[in-house]
């Protein structure tokens, strides 16, 4: 998804609640509100950042602004935020990848120490899709498409590390194939590069990849996820077509850094949760296939602790590395 569309789609959302004049009663401590998308433009993180971003100027009169600090697998947005004041002014819009780094990198810092939740945003499948040139419509006909040419296949991710390679590597590892793995500096430039035909497969959140499989620009084979997603009725999950090994779904959420008070974090996760619970912001993230998480930052935390001790476990089981 471009970043014009995703502005769009904020503007859209922004328009909807000016109409209503949603307001706080009381002005936040913060000359400008800054959320942090640890992922280049075009991407899920970009698109639900933007999202938020305007809504909650109009309901707080404060300057929202984005800033995408992509690079190193979201850790330099990450850490970004972790060394920001913690005044509630700097949020990240962190991802999975927030639980899968612990197991990857060496880092200076350690997000379930450093930062601390404020609301989960949302939760969606992951889609593996490919240029329409491959012969595949069926996860199957793709692993075996793969086989019969091994290191001829190419496969992009979002970059070293990310849900997306770990995808592709247990894919290699539990099947026998031989895909060759094409890391990018984000999920956007990956799907584009798809886009385009340079690259044959790649896997991505659902969100920004609805227009390009709705388009016909790219042919999805599966979703992760337990059930199939209502965005893409007619796509059969992972599990369904026996590649349950690889099924890792994507979560999106709000963190601040660890020392921001009680009561900034309480009134951030208020103001999110309204503009999440608006008519239009559901219908617009269930369109793209998100479900509905718990707006409770205790469960956000939860389940980022729970997360990057389940894909530590993979990611040891699959022997991936960053190199």
């Amino acid at each position: 998804m471009s970043k014009a569309l995703a502005v769009a789609l904020a503007a859209f959302v922004a328009c909807a609640l000016h109409a209503t004049g949603v307001q706080a009663a009381d002005p936040l401590p913060c000359k400008t509100i800054r959320i942090v998308a640890p992922n280049p433009p075009g991407g899920a993180t970009d698109v639900l950042s933007r999202m938020i971003a305007t809504p909650l100027q109009l309901r707080t009169g404060i300057p929202v602004i984005v800033e995408n600090k992509g690079g190193a697998s979201t850790n330099i947005g990450n850490e970004f935020v972790v060394r920001s004041p913690p005044d509630g002014c700097t949020m990240l819009l962190g991802n999975i990848s927030m639980a899968l780094n612990k197991s990857l990198f060496k880092l200076s810092f350690d997000v379930e120490q450093d930062l601390r939740a404020v609301i989960q945003v949302a939760a969606v499948p992951v889609v593996l899709f490919v240029h329409p040139s491959v012969p595949a419509k069926t996860m199957k006909e793709f692993i075996d498409y793969a086989k019969a040419m091994p290191d001829k296949v190419s496969f992009s991710s979002a970059g070293n590390g990310t849900p997306t390679h770990l995808i592709v590597e247990m894919i290699n590892a539990q099947a026998g194939t031989r895909i060759i793995h094409v890391p990018y500096r984000g999920a956007g430039p990956a799907t584009l590069d798809v886009v385009s035909g340079q690259i044959q497969s790649s896997s991505d959140s659902l969100i920004p990849l609805v227009p390009h499989i709705r388009n016909g620009s790219v042919r999805a084979l599966g979703v992760t996820g337990r059930s199939r997603s209502s965005a893409l009725p007619d796509v059969p999950t992972f599990a369904e077509q026996g590649v349950g090994y690889a099924d890792i779904s994507l979560w999106y959420g709000v963190m601040v850094p660890s020392k921001t008070p009680n009561e900034m974090v309480r009134r951030l996760n208020e103001e999110i949760a309204a503009i999440l619970a608006t008519p239009e912001v559901q219908a617009r993230l269930a369109s793209l296939g998100s479900d509905r998480p718990s707006t409770a930052p205790e469960a956000f935390q939860a389940l980022l602790s729970s997360e990057t001790v389940r894909l530590g476990d993979l990611i040891r089981k699959a022997n991936v590395t960053t190199e």
